[in-house]
């Protein structure tokens, strides 16, 4: 399989190899990954969250986008519908910078794969490595300045429930670590929270 997705359509000794072992080439990889997240959420049972560690599945991913020249890859269901509006409007054609823009997005998945794996392993470990994946950013009203943009990585929503107001800024965020921050001088204060 992987030589049907690795093989590089303009190296001759590549499709020598395809026809010598009747290897079909593969025009499009799509893999959806065992949900670690999902089962780190669901159970404390390690091998259950053990199970649910893909493995050749990362790998046909990784395939795939290497070889983004010839082959295109979606790998996440989040992605059905760009991928669908694409092939449609394109009579299955997709171009080098849709494959590319795929590709990077794969990359992009299973380095967010792996590093909710290392950060599970890590809990008891406590290797000295920061490795944080954020699929989810909340756009900011502006950054710093209002003529900059700025965005929230993480679950903005579950940090703060905005009663009313104008949208968030760089600046508001700042304000509340501030504040945060100034009451963390006042143990006694810090009870109350």
């Amino acid at each position: 399989m992987f030589g049907g997705i690795l093989a590089r359509r303009e190296n001759g000794e590549d499709i020598a190899t395809l026809n010598e072992y009747e290897i079909p080439s593969f025009d499009l990889v799509i893999v959806d990954l065992y949900p670690f997240e999902k089962t780190l959420a669901s159970t404390k049972v390690e091998s259950e969250i053990i199970e649910k560690i893909d493995i050749g599945g990362v790998s046909l991913i990784r395939a795939a986008a290497k070889n983004y020249k010839d082959v295109l890859v979606c790998s996440n269901r989040e992605s059905y519908t760009e991928l669908h509006t694409l092939l449609a409007a394109s009579n299955c054609i997709s171009t080098i910078e849709d494959r590319k823009r795929f590709a990077a997005k794969a990359f992009g998945d299973t380095s967010h794969y792996d590093g909710a794996i290392f950060s599970y392993f890590n809990q008891s470990e406590n290797i000295p490595e920061l490795r944080l994946s954020f699929s989810s950013k909340k756009t900011l009203r502006y950054g710093e300045n209002p003529h900059q943009n700025a965005s929230f990585y993480g679950e903005l929503s579950g940090l703060f429930n905005q009663i009313h107001g104008k949208e968030l800024s760089y600046n508001n965020l700042l304000d509340v670590d501030g504040a945060l921050g100034l009451l963390a001088e006042f143990k006694e204060l810090l009870l109350l929270l």
